[in-house]
């Protein structure tokens, strides 16, 4: 399996000798194996990174910046794949920033190399419900849909954000909710009492965000319309708080309630589902009583200090987020914990251990394995206590599965169908 190298107008080349390599953190890994990329899969130039490669004669691993073609040589950066949801990232590229590369977009960056039939990626599947696929979502039945939505509701905020998110973000519980099947985007909440060093709507630094978050606090009115048509009239349908275009839903309690209540007295079909940090226990207990039908609660780490570097909170803790885990599972909400996942802290023996305790002290029903999108370097290992070398992302998942039978493992929230069967 070779290095795979980008050139100019990013055109990729495969090293004579030296071998993939990918990161576990910091520390380089030869890449012994891969999955062969999958449909929507994006293979990406990382500029300003030098390719890391392994030297399976001296065994020893070289930082490449350029290549020879012809007579002259070229200047050559690493590459990443950027898989597609459901498939758990390995390894990082094998890549080293140097101080000329610019910050990169937030994405889900991941080891890959060239094999005899292509490209390769160090992924797992981890969740192989095809209702997701990156294909189910290139129909041309969207854009009809989205002006039939557009024109039933032309004064609703919400439908014209979330014709944006579709359109542009290419978001797939936007488009679900023009589709009408499945879990469906219901953006509210402009504030944030997080300061993810990644977030993917607001910068806390200079990186470029994914997206542009919602610019507009929403009446009631408007997304009790746009909550109950979809729940009323979709296939297996889920109404989610909490998505990539806002803040934290929490944050807007009260008018999240509202909502909940006044269209659960229009229609008792479908769930409510909220995506969120957590962070503000006695809110979420209202909003069960409301109606609350399911929850994800995000980490990146179970560890107090390493959880604090990423997330940055503000007034509040990881202790309040442990709470509100364990109140949503004593109360019968299906409770699954969203772990941002990063090679190289993930899978050390400390964050593994804390990780199952916090997951048997709480309850929970399900682990969403998420590929943590972000610049490599931005990620604040150097800030972190790590107990343990990593030892791998695959023997993590056979460890904590082992550790946890009783819990479910994937990558999307259930839909009401999903959470009678597992429940």
């Amino acid at each position: 399996m070779k290095l795979l190298l980008a050139g100019e107008n990013d055109t990729l080349y495969a090293h004579p000798f030296l071998r993939a390599a990918g990161m576990a953190g910091e520390e380089p890994v030869a890449l012994r194996s891969g999955a062969p990329v999958a449909y929507g899969t994006r293979l990406m130039s990382m500029p300003g990174w030098d390719a890391v490669g392994f030297d399976p004669g001296s065994g020893s691993f070289e930082t490449v910046q350029e290549i020879k073609l012809g007579r002259r040589w070229r200047r050559v950066f690493a590459v990443a794949a950027v898989p597609p949801p459901g498939y758990l990232r390995l390894l990082l590229p094998g890549a080293k920033r140097t101080p000329a590369a610019p910050l990169l977009p937030l994405w889900a960056y991941t080891a890959a190399g060239a094999a005899a039939r292509g490209e390769i990626m160090a992924t797992l599947r981890v969740d192989r419900r095809r209702r997701w696929d990156t294909a189910c979502y290139d129909t041309p039945a969207l854009a009809p849909a989205i002006e039939a939505w557009k024109k039933r509701y032309p004064k609703n905020r919400i439908v014209a954000q979330l014709a944006r998110c579709a359109t542009e973000y290419f978001c797939s519980t936007a488009r679900n909710l023009f589709l009408g099947r499945y879990e469906a985007a219901l953006p509210l909440a402009r504030a944030c009492n997080s300061r993810c060093v990644g977030c993917i709507s607001k910068r806390h630094g200079g990186h470029p965000c994914s997206q542009e978050r919602i610019g507009f606090s929403p009446s009631a009115d408007e997304a009790v319309d746009v909550a109950a048509r979809h729940l009323s009239r979709a296939r297996d349908p889920v109404v989610s708080f909490g998505q990539g275009c806002e803040g934290e839903p929490l944050t807007a309690a009260t008018l999240v309630e509202e909502i909940v209540r006044r269209t659960r007295a229009e229609t008792p079909q479908g769930v409510f589902n909220m995506n969120t940090n957590g962070s503000l226990p006695s809110a979420f207990e209202r909003l069960v009583k409301a109606g609350l039908g399911s929850v994800r609660v995000s980490l990146s780490s179970a560890v107090a200090g390493n959880y604090d570097a990423y997330f940055r909170p503000r007034g509040y803790s990881l202790s309040d987020v442990k709470r509100t885990i364990r109140l949503s599972a004593r109360r019968g909400v299906f409770t699954s914990i969203n772990l941002l996942v990063f090679p190289g802290v993930t899978d050390t023996k400390g964050e593994t251990e804390a990780f199952v305790d916090l997951v048997e002290e709480t309850g929970a029903n399900f682990i969403q394995l998420r590929n943590l999108s972000i610049d490599p370097s931005l990620y604040p290992v150097r800030g972190m206590k790590l107990d343990g070398a990593a030892f791998g992302m695959s023997e993590w998942l056979r460890l904590v599965k082992e550790a946890l039978p009783r819990v479910g493992f994937g990558c999307y929230n259930p839909t009401p169908s999903e959470i009678r069967r597992w429940t």
